[in-house]
């Protein structure tokens, strides 16, 4: 496999993936419960590169030490404010203003103290505004851009006090979502920008658009984009003959859904194969996808594809133009979808307990009639938890997610390059997969014993 950036396998069996998962992606975030630092230190003669950054300080003065004030002059060169007790005899007030000789923001006036008493038992507080919290809650965003705006605003609560306003908070948030990943709009024209380097520096990756006609001359509109990195489509031919896929929702400003194939490798790891985004699932978007992993992922016969029953997938799947018809693949549903679809519907445990005689084909969803394809994996849990991995990103811009996609695999083949390089190392031929495989078999052996006399 070419040494570039992206994936490579994994460890553990079927109940171990979600842990590998979390241990394999779980540091690459930051600390979600990290604010931006609340230093509220101000002093007359303090120097700010911008009115912004002039502002954001004694915001935060304000906000920590639970004073309110109210701007008296605000211009390009000049930001003026005071106490809101002003008419209470409370004299305190700051002007910072643009100096000439070095073009920086200073505290040129501060002047008074505050006589006034300001309860912080209230329920909000006016510089806590949209601009501010965004500023603050940025590594907390960062770190997971799924976060709700109720989880926010207790933890505004928590850090400062006050119980801000839900529009707020959610104004904040947006803000700091663009500022962290990018605008929405503008991040659909970097996307192509985007891909193209990565198919540039390395050699292999695939990428395919399903662009709409736009009424625009000599524009398109996105439809769908699908992208499989190069040492994932080189690795996979050393991967068990297995993929599994599955879905994911979006919910940024638009919505859609992103689609997933993966592999296990002969260690038992997950082996990420290829992603798209598309308009949501459905035959339309399944056959897309499915087609596009027969013609640039793999033209390998006898692969086992594991799925849920969603009817998008059961309607294209024995379509042979799309290539995975038997005997060119065998597809085989989760079993625990299968359980849960049935549960679901079926409330008698009269009914729960005849499961096995329901109108399913046996070969689809039993170990016992798969022949051997499924290699003993009886769900789709590994494409589940991969996607779980990606769940913070459902609320980034299209280039973001697509990024991460990129960025996390390469730190996964990265970490499980290094394990196999300390497992060479130590002299092992066999994976730790196998070997455990073979003790099971030892234990489990018989031995004759002749007649004791």
């Amino acid at each position: 496999m070419e040494d570039l950036v992206i994936l490579e396998p994994g460890n553990h069996g079927n109940s171990d993936i979600d842990v590998e998962v979390d241990e394999l992606f779980g540091s690459t975030l930051a600390n979600r419960d990290e604010f931006v630092d609340t230093s509220c230190l101000i002093q007359k003669g303090m120097l700010f590169d911008c009115k912004e950054d002039l502002q954001l300080a004694v915001k935060k003065y304000c906000v920590t030490q639970h004073y309110e004030i109210v701007v008296v002059e605000s211009n390009q060169n000049i930001w003026s404010v005071r106490c809101k007790q002003w008419s209470n005899s409370c004299n305190w007030r700051l002007r910072g203003s643009r100096r000439k000789s070095h073009g920086l923001f200073e505290i040129s006036r501060l002047e008074g103290e505050h006589s006034c008493l300001y309860s912080n038992l209230t329920q909000d507080h006016s510089q806590l505004d949209s601009n501010f919290m965004s500023i603050e809650i940025q590594n907390i965003v960062r770190a997971d851009p799924s976060v709700t705006v109720s989880v926010l605003m207790e933890m505004i609560k928590q850090q400062y006090g006050y119980m801000v306003k839900y529009r707020r908070v959610w104004q904040a948030k947006r803000k700091a979502l663009v500022v962290v990943f990018g605008d929405w709009d503008k991040s659909y024209n970097k996307l192509p920008y985007w891909l193209s380097a990565v198919v540039h520096y390395n050699p292999g990756t695939r990428v395919d658009w399903f662009l709409l006609p736009s009424d625009v001359p000599g524009t398109t509109i996105f439809g769908r984009v699908f992208w499989a990195f190069g040492p994932a489509i080189e690795g996979f031919k050393y991967c068990r003959p297995l993929i599994q896929i599955d879905g994911i929702h979006l919910y940024g400003k638009y919505k859609g859904k992103m689609l997933t194939a993966l592999s296990i490798d002969a260690n038992g790891h997950i082996f990420p194969l290829a992603f798209a985004i598309v308009e949501g699932e459905n035959a339309s978007s399944w056959s897309w996808f499915l087609y596009a992993l027969r013609q640039y992922v793999t033209d390998r016969d006898g692969i086992c594809l594991i799925s849920d029953r969603h009817r998008g997938i059961l309607s294209v799947i024995n379509n042979e133009e799309i290539g995975w018809s038997e005997p060119r693949a065998f597809h085989r549903y989760c079993l625990r979808h299968v359980a849960n679809n049935f549960n679901n519907k079926y409330k008698s445990k009269q009914l729960k307990d005849l499961v096995f005689r329901a109108d399913i084909d046996l070969q689809k969803w039993t170990q016992s009639h798969d022949n051997g394809y499924r290699y003993g994996w009886m769900t789709s849990k590994a494409a589940e938890c991969m996607n779980g991995v990606f769940k913070g990103a459902r609320m980034l811009p299209m280039t973001s997610l697509v990024r991460l996609t990129f960025y996390r695999t390469i730190l996964y083949f990265e970490r499980r390059r290094a394990e196999i390089s300390e497992a060479v190392d130590r002299g092992e031929v066999y994976t730790e997969y196998a070997m455990k495989k073979l003790k099971k078999m030892g234990n489990t052996g018989f031995y004759t014993f002749s007649d004791i006399h």
